[in-house]
């Protein structure tokens, strides 16, 4: 079974790529990634029954102090791995503490990866890093390698395409705390959200 291990955008975070999502699926209704819910992926991939381990993780979370990640600028990932089209994202500025968050997640589920998907998937991943990634812990983009960011949606046009430019437009930099990790059972482009790990502490606002 495919889970997602995601962040959550705060409301207004949500309500601009929302807008955004809008706005693409009007000239491109058909394009991937449109219809998914917000988030920021930490970690996808096959996994066993989520009683095998959410208690594993809730507990190791539970001692992960929550903190804040920013969203400065719109961006086009050229040539998606998955799509082959130009993927537009909110970026999400790199910390240690969002990077340890990820690989805490998926240090404790690797153990439940469904080892024959995680291989077959690697064998057909063409970077070194992704491949390395999907064998160790089910998921490709786990690591120095990941860019943590929220996608709008990925389409079939050349990333310099002056249509996408109402979704490049700039905003003013949001800041976004990060209160918990959201499970979510995936097959294809549904979502179905399972539960909601809250990490430990305290973050103010």
């Amino acid at each position: 079974m495919t889970f997602g291990f995601f962040i959550d955008p705060s409301p207004a975070l949500a309500s601009l790529v929302l807008e955004r999502k809008a706005a693409a699926g009007t000239r491109w209704p058909q394009a991937t990634y449109l219809s998914h819910p917000v988030h920021a992926t930490l970690l996808a991939g096959a996994f066993a029954e989520m009683s095998e381990w959410l208690p594993l993780l809730s507990a190791r979370l539970a001692t992960t102090a929550p903190f804040w990640i920013e969203c400065r600028t719109p961006v086009v990932f050229a040539n998606d791995p998955i799509t082959g089209g130009a993927t537009v994202v909110i970026d999400v500025v790199p910390s240690a503490a969002l990077h340890a968050l990820q690989l805490m997640v998926a240090e404790t589920v690797a153990p439940f990866r469904d080892v024959a998907v995680a291989e077959s998937l690697a064998a057909r991943v063409r970077d070194a890093k992704a491949a390395e990634g999907t064998r160790a812990f089910g998921s490709p983009w786990v690591g120095a390698h990941w860019r943590p960011h929220f996608t709008i949606g990925s389409f079939a046009v050349d990333p310099s395409a002056p249509e996408l430019a109402l979704l490049l437009a700039p905003f003013a930099p949001l800041s976004v705390p990060v209160r918990s990790v959201s499970v979510w059972k995936i097959a294809g482009d549904v979502h179905e959200r399972c539960a909601e790990i809250t990490l430990g502490g305290a973050v103010g606002g």
